[in-house]
């Protein structure tokens, strides 16, 4: 699905750069969909959270 989603997204404006995507270090299976898509690593986000 994510695949196709870029293969559209650069059909649709071709004068698009590269495309950035987030993902949780948690996320061990996304991770390897977006090794496999040739997705590298840029940036680091750190989000947190407090319970109230």
């Amino acid at each position: 699905m994510k695949a196709e989603s870029i293969r559209q997204a650069h059909r649709d404006y071709p004068d698009l750069g590269d495309l950035l995507t987030d993902t949780a270090d948690s996320n061990a299976h996304m991770r390897r969909v977006n090794d496999g898509l040739g997705c590298t690593p840029t940036h680091t986000t750190h989000q947190y959270q407090l319970d109230l």
